[in-house]
């Protein structure tokens, strides 16, 4: 027997495919300097090792922790689903997730998919049996360590705010800077719009006006995009604008989510902290008119009883005109009776196309109802692209003006008289001149005396375009007869005129020839009864 040695091929071993994950909490110069530091250690410690590839570095700079919503992290991890990487290499527990759930969520999905984690400064391996308990252990106490942390900083802001030292940097804050010496100062140029935009909203202008004229000014937003409604209403509400400053209006809940404070914590209003941008007067000025119109619009359901009423209900009613026809504005509510107005009635008649009119809210016209002459109402938009609206008396204005759209009362086609068609009504032959005695069983020459075959009731008369019939009554009628249909086809009255008058009740029986004609014949009621073929009557 001959032995022979098979010698053992030696199979290059694939490289792990390994990658670090980096994060830092903050943007502070000390966090960045930490952020590089570990950037360059990471590349140099998966390069160094020859039994790796270098899969790259996914770092997230100044997001926290306990946030799940780290693009770098969730691309990491998506493209660990892809089979790109093997193995992710991070500096500590803390560094991956701050959260307890977070960590052995990802790190468990990882291990599913044969990725291993490797925490380098507890030295834990997600593949070994020993990692999974120690990365509880670890992952808590990151948790707990972070929660303490976050509680200290809190009572270290509550406790400034106590002393009145403002937390906020004010300098971010669009109209203010900081000059050499980190001193809070007044930016001109900045404050210049919002001095514009506190006079505007004295006057009434809207928040989302305001905002329009200052893009078409050229001015540009803080981010030197685009002014927003929302953003002039913030800042006519910001109270620094007049020097104060109201601490801790918002504050986190217990899962990291900042809430606006609406009383659920104390509040500490400091005043004269810093240069104002507009006097107090006016700041107040401002609130008034911004509180009044929320009010305005909080408050809109009006009485219905005069949502109903006619014209002459309101004292307005017949004094107000339309500059364009000279016709009368009508009073309206809208749909939900939320909302009054007063509408051309020319164009709210008939159409646009017949008057451009006018459609003046009821709020412009408060005031006015004393007035004792007959007015027209001009409504046009001013600079700002606010409604406004201004009235002259109608005897004035019809000496300087003419009405560019007066309407004449479109007049009513008078419709053609159509000549009446010559029918000629065929009357019909066995019908008698008497109406009253229409319905009684000696109408008709045979009325009482046809019977049906099929279910031995009597056969009625009866007209189809004119043409008279007899037809079995539990056929004709039905829906009379309890839902009973009868299969007896009508006899057609010219055939039964053939048969002369009947002294004797008889019964009607068609039936088909060879070729699929019908006929009708008849024989005396009793005796087809009494024969076999009466299909009625045997039990």
């Amino acid at each position: 027997m001959k032995v022979q040695k098979i010698e053992t091929r030696k199979r290059e071993l694939q490289k792990k495919r390994v990658c670090a994950y980096v994060r830092v909490s903050t943007d502070s110069n000390e966090q960045e300097d930490s952020f590089v530091n570990q950037t360059v250690y990471f590349r140099r410690f998966i390069t160094a090792n020859p039994a790796w590839e270098f899969a790259g570095i996914y770092a997230d700079q100044g997001i926290t922790g306990y946030s799940e919503n780290r693009p770098q992290f969730q691309k990491m991890l998506q493209d660990a689903r892809k089979g790109r990487i093997d193995m992710i290499v991070v500096k500590s527990v803390s560094r991956f997730a701050r959260n307890t759930e977070t960590v052995l969520k990802a790190s468990r999905e990882m291990r599913e998919l044969g990725v291993a984690i490797f925490f380098q400064l507890q030295n834990i391996d997600t593949m070994t049996q020993e990692g999974e308990l120690m990365l509880t252990i670890l992952a808590a106490f990151a948790q707990a360590e972070s929660e303490s942390n976050s509680s200290n900083v809190r009572m270290t802001i509550r406790n400034k705010f106590k002393r009145g030292e403002p937390y906020f940097n004010l300098s971010r804050l669009y109209g203010y800077t900081e000059d050499e010496n980190g001193e809070i100062i007044i930016d001109e140029e900045q404050a210049k719009t919002v001095r514009l935009a506190f006079e505007l909203s004295e006057k009434g202008i809207w928040a989302s006006k305001i905002a329009g004229y200052l893009n078409e000014q050229g001015i540009p937003s803080p981010k030197g995009c685009k002014w927003g409604g929302g953003q002039i209403r913030k800042m006519l509400r910001h109270e620094a604008y007049k020097g104060d400053r109201i601490l801790q209006k918002t504050y986190n809940d217990g899962h990291r989510k900042t809430c606006k404070n609406t009383g659920e914590l104390d509040q500490w209003h400091l005043t004269d902290v810093h240069p104002a941008i507009v006097n107090r007067k006016q700041w107040d000025a401002v609130q008034k008119v911004l509180d009044d119109r929320s009010q305005a619009y909080a408050h809109k359901i009006p009485v219905k009883s005069i949502r109903h009423s006619n014209q002459s209900t309101y004292p307005l009613s017949g004094k107000l005109f339309c500059p364009y026809c000279g016709c009368k504005l009508y009073h309206k509510w809208n749909q939900d009776q939320s909302f009054e107005y007063w509408m051309c009635s020319t164009r709210l008649k008939w159409s646009p196309e017949s008057c451009p009119g006018v459609y003046v809210p009821a709020k412009f016209l408060k005031g006015w109802e004393g007035i004792d002459e007959e007015l027209v109402v001009v409504q046009y938009k001013d600079e700002y692209g606010m409604d406004r609206v201004e009235a002259y008396p109608k005897i004035e204005w019809e000496q300087d003006h003419t009405y560019p759209n007066e309407f004449h009362r479109p007049e009513k086609s008078k419709k053609k008289k159509t000549q009446k068609r010559n029918v000629v009504r065929r009357k019909h032959p066995e019908k008698p001149e008497s109406g009253k005695n229409r319905y009684t069983r000696n109408t008709y020459l045979h009325s009482g005396k046809l019977f049906c075959p099929y279910c031995g009731e009597v056969m009625v008369h009866g007209f189809t375009g004119g043409v008279p019939y007899w037809k079995c009554k539990t056929a004709k009628n039905w829906y009379k007869s309890q839902g009973k249909r009868c299969q007896m086809r009508s006899l057609p009255a010219e055939i039964s005129d053939t048969w002369g008058e009947l002294k004797k009740p008889v019964t009607v029986i068609p039936f088909t020839d060879d070729i699929g004609n019908s006929f009708f014949t008849y024989m005396d009621k009793e005796e087809y009864e009494a024969s076999d073929e009466c299909p009625y009557g045997k039990d």
